[in-house]
């Protein structure tokens, strides 16, 4: 108060003209930030309002994608069931097959093998013995006397 009851002197008005032209400088210049400012935040706001719409985007094809991703496990999972199933009944075959075999007997691949083997060679001994015996009937017949 005291500045308004007493005369300012040149060099006082100067000083105040100088603080009053510091913070006119002050203002223009926390306008022009401010203007920047404004600038910026509506540059960001774009920015965010493009990601948030890109967001949306993501999501829905995240979620299109988990719906498609779901619907294949279900139909894989109907298939591992059925392949389940399956399963269950050829061993209840097997199981049925194996119980049918003499006590103590083993099927597996070797068994099998040799039971080919033996196959083959009965055969074989069963041809011999036909033509065996085909070639003593010849002979028999060739000794008979021929009835006339």
């Amino acid at each position: 108060m005291g500045i308004f009851r007493r005369k300012a002197t040149a060099e006082q008005l100067e000083q105040l003209q100088g603080q009053v032209a510091d913070l006119a400088e002050r203002l223009r210049d926390a306008h022009a930030a401010r203007a920047l400012l404004e600038a910026r935040l509506a540059e960001v706001e774009a920015r965010t309002g493009e990601l948030g719409a890109g967001h949306d985007l993501v999501r829905a094809r995240v979620d299109e994608v988990g719906r498609a991703v779901g619907h294949q496990l279900d139909e894989l999972n109907g298939e591992l069931d059925g392949l389940g199933a399956t399963l269950h009944g050829l061993r209840v075959e097997v199981n049925g097959l194996t119980t049918r075999l003499p006590e103590g007997a083993l099927a597996t691949t070797a068994l099998v093998e040799e039971l080919r083997g033996n196959q083959a060679a009965i055969a074989n001994e069963l041809v011999r013995y036909e033509i065996a015996l085909r070639e003593e009937v010849a002979t028999l017949a060739a000794r008979l006397p021929t009835r006339r």
